[in-house]
């Protein structure tokens, strides 16, 4: 399967369908690790393009399964999206930023199904 989201509205229906089995409304450990693995890959992602580090360099320093793959490269999509700052405070943040809004998406997503 090949995820693709460009937007808040493209990840939060990715986080969708990565949560889709679980029914109750209440975080399970499943659904609480997978935030956090989602939190921590958003800030890899938002350090590199702060960094300036180029698209596809970020791709392929980021090893995962293919479907984890596919989602985070759309991340990596939707981090391109935000600007990058030349001083340190700015720079980080935006890399905390970019992490509560992947970590409020998934979090929503995981209570809605």
């Amino acid at each position: 399967m090949v995820l693709k989201f460009a937007s808040r509205a493209a990840l939060a229906a990715t986080v969708s369908t990565l949560l889709a089995s679980v029914a109750s409304a209440e975080l399970n450990n499943k659904e609480q690790a997978y935030c956090a693995f989602m939190v921590e890959q958003s800030k890899r992602i938002m350090l590199w393009r702060q960094e300036r580090v180029p698209i596809a360099e970020i791709m392929s320093r980021l090893s995962a399964s293919d479907e984890d793959q596919a989602t985070m490269n759309q991340m990596i999509l939707m981090a391109f999206d935000h600007p990058f700052y030349s001083d340190a405070a700015s720079q980080l943040s935006e890399v905390k930023n970019f992490a509560a809004e992947v970590e409020l998406i998934c979090f929503r997503t995981a209570m809605t199904n």
